[in-house]
């Protein structure tokens, strides 16, 4: 059974994606239907995953939440982890968030599979002869061997996962690398969809930062024509919902003793016809 908690003793770290208003919304008259179904998961009382699921509690005015035990306490790259699959597994990311948690976990996995990689590579080495330890020049290429078998298996694992190719994966990371060298502003990169952000990230990598800086302000102030990116397609679609769910909860609260019997009839049939349709649409979400 989840553990409640005091809203006010939870530790909420830079976290690596923002919070979306409508989303909490959402959330928000869900959990006051039908209450929490997946609690938050909390280290140490430093929230790892459950961001939105906190912010519609404090949208409700309550002052405890249930939380669940996780990640390794001391463990910052595997509770750094928990965070980044949360959001790259189970939510809708922008083309910059993206690359941005696909270069964190690959830089992570890296790191975590460098020990084991290191002691492959040091076999190897003394399988073909060479003592490894004795010179600088052996060590970095133990180094440098582990290093790339390390990144190649990370590249790989989140390939699979997302079911792509590890030529995709490394793109997401070139692009996350030159926009983050030309030090362009995340959260307004955040707000382009896949082909402007992918733009940018080429002028960047190709032209420089000041370049890369022009075209950026020039993607932010010139319309999106591209409505049909899946990015923004679930953003209007998340914002249509919760207009449909404030609607369904003003028409719930409308009794018989408040209008005539044909007028609660017509309530009754759009409460049902706007829940089929909420329904509807949040199985396109999925």
């Amino acid at each position: 059974m989840s553990l409640p908690i005091e809203i006010d003793k939870i530790i909420i770290r830079k976290r690596h994606r923002k919070v979306n208003h409508a989303k909490v919304a959402e959330l928000a008259e869900s959990i006051k239907q039908i209450g929490l179904i997946n609690p938050i998961s909390l280290n140490r009382n430093t929230l790892l995953a459950g961001a939105h699921r906190l912010a519609a509690y404090k949208l409700l005015g309550e002052d405890r939440i249930p939380f669940a035990p996780c990640g390794i306490n001391g463990d910052e790259d595997t509770n750094t982890l928990i965070e980044i699959d949360e959001n790259l597994f189970r939510n809708e990311l922008s083309a910059a968030e993206k690359a941005q948690h696909i270069s964190e976990r690959v830089e992570i996995i890296t790191r975590k599979k460098m020990p084991a990689k290191l002691k492959e590579v040091e076999s190897s080495f003394k399988n073909n002869g060479e003592k490894t330890g004795v010179s600088n020049k052996v060590c970095q290429k133990v180094q440098k061997g582990a290093k790339r078998a390390a990144l190649a298996e990370a590249k790989q694992d989140i390939a699979n996962i997302l079911g792509t190719q590890s030529t995709h994966i490394n793109a997401d990371i070139n692009r996350h690398k030159a926009v983050v060298a030309a030090k362009l502003d995340q959260n307004d990169l955040e707000e382009l969809n896949t082909t402007q952000y992918n733009r940018v990230a080429s002028i960047a990598k190709s032209q420089g930062a000041e370049a890369a800086k022009a075209e950026l302000e020039q993607q932010l102030t010139k319309p999106d024509k591209d409505a049909t990116n899946k990015h923004d397609f679930t953003l209007y679609l998340k914002q249509d919902i919760n207009v449909l769910v404030s609607a369904r909860s003003i028409i719930k609260r409308r009794t018989p003793s408040e209008c005539s019997q044909i007028e609660f009839m017509f309530y009754e049939d759009a409460f049902e016809s706007i829940d089929t349709l909420i329904d509807h649409m949040r199985s396109k979400l999925n």
